[in-house]
């Protein structure tokens, strides 16, 4: 078993070395500083209103857009330019608030980098950062891959237990040295309902790690297989768990004809 969870671990390491938030760098001239909210991760094909204050480098006052211009621009992992906004006098949602509204530009899941430039007739400042695109806008810390790496071990865990008992288990009944039955064997209900428990318990472990890799280690690009052994195994759970209880329900049966025979109830 411990070589499962030396497998496990080293899928979700991978998740450890890049839980690292991508830093914003700023620098601001002479005359402005730019004080912007810290974005650090965005959904997939979702639009952002990114804001921002200028305030006077000198003596720390606010700046408005009678003051001083501002220009957005994004780029993306490639360092290609593919969006600009401009601030005006209509995306201001306060005086001294400069809104630019991006959108259309974060299409696939990967590292974005924007620079916010103001300038006027006198002086000028920017800033500049990166933001992250993720299938659900969030990211991968160290505290989440530690807590999933925990829950599939966990889950895959109980697989191995169920399936090692599932294999372990007796189903035939007891018998003598001829080869007849003398007892019933119980246990053979509870191999049967562990082998359904290991096909659901298996089926739930590929959908946790669909969602591990698919939402948050998409660049390691495995996420794909996860879900295609997922969906398999979704398509035929329902016949497994009829099967299982059919084949459960018939062993039952069987068992109590077999046992009114070894009791001689047949003739009473």
């Amino acid at each position: 078993m411990k070589y499962y969870l030396i497998i496990i671990m080293l899928l979700l390491l991978p998740g450890l070395c890049l839980a690292v938030k991508p830093g914003t760098q700023s620098s601001a001239g002479t005359g402005c500083e730019i004080q912007t909210p810290q974005i650090d991760t965005v959904a997939v094909n979702s639009n952002i209103n990114f804001h921002a204050h200028v305030i006077n480098g000198t003596n720390g006052k606010p700046l408005n857009s009678s003051d001083v211009s501002c220009v957005f621009h994004i780029y993306n992992n490639l360092d290609s330019h593919i969006g600009i906004a401009y601030s005006n006098h209509t995306t201001f949602e306060k005086v001294y608030d400069f809104s630019f509204q991006i959108n259309n530009n974060f299409t696939t899941a990967k590292y974005y980098s924007y620079i916010l430039q103001c300038n006027n007739s006198i002086s000028g400042c920017f800033v500049s950062g990166t933001i992250e695109a993720t299938p659900n806008g969030y990211y991968l810390t160290t505290e989440k891959s530690i807590m999933f790496f925990m829950f599939a071990v966990f889950i895959f865990s109980i697989f191995i237990l169920c399936l090692y008992w599932t294999i372990v288990l007796p189903y035939q009944d007891v018998k003598n040295d001829e080869g007849e039955v003398i007892s019933i064997n119980d246990l053979k209900y509870l191999k049967i309902f562990l082998s359904v428990m290991s096909y659901i318990i298996l089926w739930m472990f590929f959908g946790i790690m669909d969602g591990i890799f698919s939402n948050y280690m998409y660049e390691i690009g495995i996420g794909n297989y996860f879900e295609w052994a997922y969906n398999i195994m979704l398509a035929f759970i329902w016949p497994c768990i009829v099967v299982g209880v059919t084949f459960l329900i018939v062993s039952y049966i069987n068992s109590k004809k077999l046992q009114k025979t070894l009791n001689g109830d047949w003739f009473k």
